[in-house]
């Protein structure tokens, strides 16, 4: 009788385990947080907003078409984009251009330089800002940091990897909510080093992790104290500031 050959029978056994957690994590990343009905009622158009689907992408055009100035949004990780069409859909009706970038998986980090087709697709805009949630912010981030055609960063419960952007010239907006359960306020704090010295950091008293998005509670995250609609506000109103200022 043949004997068994036992690091054939484990290397078969590696490759099956490998298989099927690589299956499982692709199964992750592709699972959808969201949108919720409001978010879908966020993705129509009225008198004040045009929203479109421009190669994947969601466009939010102010109606009157003199925008000079563009955010451009990476969701976070396992989101639908479509979830974050309510405080998108705000900083246009404000009178900037603004799109969501979907991601391949739902994970920012594997196109951190989804921009660059948005950045192509709009020449009439002089001005982008470009804003990241969670990990979104971090591959926002990565992509910031050598980037001529970015001109500020905001970043919604999120913090660089690193300090590329530390002596940067781009203008940084740090955006947290205080019953945040995923991200710490302390995590904000330690996150300043990596930011230009002159960043401006707001912490949204009662907001969480969760209402950056319109997609119900995020495993992890604490109840927020105010309701989305607030939340959303106060994060358009910041971004609206950042977009007016680079403009200025």
């Amino acid at each position: 009788m043949s004997r068994i050959n036992w690091k054939v029978v484990t290397a078969v056994v590696m490759i099956i385990l490998l298989i099927a957690v690589s299956a499982g994590l692709i199964r992750w990343m592709r699972a959808e947080m969201g949108p919720s009905e409001t978010a879908l009622a966020a993705l129509q158009s009225d008198e004040r907003v045009t929203v479109s689907q421009e190669a994947g992408h969601f466009t939010f055009q102010p109606t009157d078409g003199s925008s000079s100035t563009g955010l451009i949004l990476y969701p976070g990780a396992g989101v639908d984009p479509r979830s974050y069409a309510p405080v998108t859909r705000l900083i246009a009706a404000n009178g900037h251009l603004a799109v969501i970038a979907p991601m391949p998986l739902n994970l920012a980090l594997l196109k951190p330089n989804a921009a660059e087709r948005v950045i192509a697709q709009h020449p009439e805009i002089e001005y982008w800002v470009i804003a990241g949630h969670s990990l979104g912010g971090v591959a926002a981030a990565s992509y910031a940091a050598d980037q001529a055609a970015i001109d500020g960063i905001a970043l919604l419960a999120a913090y660089p990897a690193n300090d590329v952007l530390a002596d940067s010239a781009i203008r940084a907006l740090s955006i947290h909510g205080s019953r945040d359960g995923l991200i710490s306020p302390g995590d904000i704090d330690e996150s300043r080093p990596l930011l230009p010295s002159d960043s401006l950091f707001l912490e949204i008293e009662g907001g969480n992790h969760s209402q950056f998005g319109s997609y119900g509670l995020q495993e992890g995250d604490n109840d927020a104290s105010i309701s989305p609609e607030e939340q959303w506000s106060q994060i358009a109103e910041a971004v609206d500031a950042l977009l007016d200022s680079i403009a200025e």
